[in-house]
């Protein structure tokens, strides 16, 4: 059985990457999602608490922090233990990995997408990339909704410049679907990213990735 894909879902703040993943995970049979928050306990987020992978990542983190900087924890550590870990579990080798990040197309987010190419590569997983667009205003509507995280960015003026200055990364392959969300319910945009996956992943791969999904 081949490993599953890795689908990385990018987007400005607010428009929506993680209530997409989630409900593009309800229709695929067989899910995980690392959200780009997903700070708190990445292990638990990837592993069952009981299993040797869990303890193995847990302690890759734990071993790098003292609990009062643990909370100050710097992020690219966490991301490639998080991402070896994936890379390299056979627990979850048939489990499609949703990602959801945002890197803009600079230096650093260059370096930063790039690891999640490895370990993808490295488990040899498709890679699915996938851009969700809207508006501005519809970003700005989104970005204050009840919904949003207390931890996540509310402020609409730095979002808009975000967007003025900082373009996304683009990985410019096949495997890649730019798809404008404006006015579209979350359900639709997983609907049309399954769509998508249909006409990327190997056929003899279908069955795996999608089950009995229509």
């Amino acid at each position: 059985m081949a490993p599953a894909p890795f689908v990385y879902i990018s987007g400005y703040p607010g428009v929506g990457k993680l209530t997409v993943a989630k409900e593009l995970s309800k229709l695929l049979p067989n899910a995980k999602i690392v959200d780009a928050h997903t700070i708190i306990d990445p292990a638990a987020n990837l592993h069952e608490r009981h299993t040797t992978e869990y303890a193995s990542l847990r302690n890759h983190i734990v071993s790098h922090f003292t609990p009062e900087v643990l909370q100050a924890v710097d992020t690219r550590i966490q991301r490639r233990g998080m991402l070896d870990s994936i890379a390299t579990s056979q627990s979850i080798k048939d489990v499609t990995m949703i990602f959801t990040d945002i890197q803009p197309a600079t230096d650093w987010g260059i370096a930063t997408v790039s690891e999640f190419l490895q370990a993808a590569k490295t488990r040899d997983s498709l890679f699915i990339s996938i851009i969700l667009e809207c508006t501005a205003e519809d970003n700005c509507y989104r970005l204050m909704t009840d919904g949003r995280g207390k931890n996540k960015l509310k402020d609409q003026e730095y979002l808009l410049e975000l967007r003025e200055c900082q373009p996304l990364y683009r990985f410019r392959i096949d495997e890649e679907l730019v798809l404008n969300t404006t006015n579209m319910a979350a359900y639709h945009a997983a609907r049309k990213i399954v769509d998508f996956m249909r006409t990327v992943v190997p056929k003899e791969e279908s069955d795996q990735v999608f089950g009995d999904l229509i």
